[in-house]
């Protein structure tokens, strides 16, 4: 009978420092988590600010980095520094928009290699793509929005509910000759399509994942029926 007793007591003792040791590996990682997503968190909403200017993008970009650094098997922090790269390329000089786009590509492909077939990720493939034609818009300008429209439309292949895909192309065709198929009143049905996909990832936000686009497509959408 003590042996028995004896016997239970080691099994309980022995099953609480396991518990102890796995509950104290998860609280480690609980706070190792939320220090990532706090950080991120922060610095996505100061992307989203409508008040960023094209230099800010670049010190902001220096931040998703040092996130991107310490996270390397993660894909979003080098995702984020792509974007801000590819938005500070928009609004630079006309020399610097190449070298800027190279940096947002290098970073978009190391996001890419984390996590492939990505919806989110075509779209920043994409937008580069359509930032490059500012270079030189007679040589880029329909070699480029084609480019860019077929990662687009892989894109919604991936996933359909994705309101970027559907703003970036809005806008590819807003940038095109009506005769190509351009123009406001052919790009209208894909704006409203994003706004509307917007609404439904209001309803059911995914933590850290990109959000950026809709107040432009709204402001687009306005314009539009404002010129009707």
């Amino acid at each position: 009978m003590k042996v028995l007793i004896f016997t239970f007591f080691v099994i309980v003792l022995s099953n609480k420092a396991i518990y102890s040791s796995k509950n104290q590996k998860a609280i480690d990682n609980k706070v190792q988590e939320t220090s990532y997503v706090v950080t991120m968190k922060k610095l996505i909403l100061q992307s989203n600010n409508p008040k960023i200017k094209g230099k800010e993008y670049e010190q902001l970009e220096k931040e998703f980095e040092k996130i991107a650094i310490a996270n390397s098997n993660q894909w979003l922090p080098y995702y984020y520094c792509a974007f801000c790269w590819a938005n500070f390329a928009a609004a630079s000089e006309v020399s610097n928009i190449d070298k800027y786009c190279d940096k947002a590509n290098g970073f978009i492909t190391k996001a890419e290699r984390l996590s492939k077939k990505n919806s989110e990720i075509l779209c920043i493939k994409a937008l580069i793509l359509s930032v490059r034609i500012k270079v030189n818009v007679m040589e880029r300008g329909l070699k480029n929005l084609a480019g860019s429209d077929d990662l687009l439309n892989q894109a919604l292949k991936i996933d359909n509910q994705n309101p970027r895909a559907y703003y970036l192309l809005g806008c590819n065709i807003l940038n095109k000759p009506e005769f190509v198929g351009g123009g406001e009143e052919n790009a209208k049905k894909y704006f409203e399509t994003a706004a509307e996909k917007y609404r439904r990832q209001k309803a059911n936000p995914k933590p850290l994942y990109p959000d950026w686009g809709e107040r432009e497509t709204l402001k687009i959408l306005m314009k539009i029926n404002k010129n009707k």
